[in-house]
């Protein structure tokens, strides 16, 4: 794992662009600030999976994530499993109280569940308000004076963090995948150069950019697209539940 610095040496490597008299022709603004668009875009298209766990308290149905959105920004579609306990992984669905009898169907949706349990447990996320999303189950993982050791696993799609404003702080991108950064600095980085010898009046301007930047893009897609498809996500899976 590398820190900016390194991250920058790396993209002037790749881009030719020697330091002379501490005069380069990509500022480290610019290098920093697709960067940071970089972390951005990656964090959509290949999410790290987190792992958050929760302890079970006997009785209850709902959890409150608001500590862990730092960690991940916790969207219905970003939830990839929830086990409770540990390594057994419960359904997502319905998480409506389930009453015997005539009024099966009746009840407050997030009470404090004592029924008889008719049905598997299952789970859902609430977003109750955007800082507060809330995991709630149909019944309580834990029965009223059941075990207080418990564990309850979420496996969600978080999101990758800018070094801002240090240039000492180690990036959270696994090493195998910083590449990906560079494929997407660089095809921005070529993009922008074209872009500025367009508007001084150079003709192949564009057809460059199309050239140059156009093949660090492939790059990044196709890198992508591998990632996800060792991951077992299918194209567009991930775009999606966002």
């Amino acid at each position: 794992m590398s820190t900016r610095v390194d991250l920058r040496t790396r993209l002037r490597a790749e881009l030719n662009d020697v330091v002379v008299s501490g005069s380069s022709l990509w500022s480290d603004t610019l290098l920093n600030g697709w960067l940071d668009e970089a972390l951005n875009q990656l964090s959509v298209d290949f999410p790290p999976l987190v792992r958050i766990i929760l302890e079970a308290v006997p009785g209850q149905r709902e959890y409150s994530l608001a500590a862990y959105l730092a960690q991940a920004p916790l969207l219905p579609g970003t939830v990839r499993s929830v086990e409770s306990p540990a390594g057994q992984k419960l359904p997502r669905g319905e998480v409506c109280d389930r009453l015997v009898g005539p009024d099966e169907h009746v009840g407050t949706p997030y009470g404090t569940d004592t029924h008889p349990r008719i049905y598997r447990n299952c789970w859902e996320l609430e977003p109750w308000a955007v800082t507060n999303p809330v995991l709630v189950f149909r019944y309580p993982p834990v029965a009223i004076g059941g075990r207080t050791d418990q564990a309850i696993v979420l496996w969600v799609m978080g999101a990758y963090t800018s070094p801002l404003p240090l240039d000492s702080t180690v990036l959270d991108v696994a090493a195998y995948d910083e590449i990906l950064l560079v494929y997407y600095v660089c095809g921005r980085a070529v993009a922008w150069l074209a872009e500025q010898r367009g508007k001084r009046g150079d003709a192949g301007a564009g057809r460059n950019r199309t050239d140059n930047a156009g093949y660090y893009e492939r790059m990044y897609q196709d890198g992508i697209k591998l990632r996800k498809r060792l991951r077992g996500i299918k194209v567009g899976e991930v775009q999606n539940s966002f």
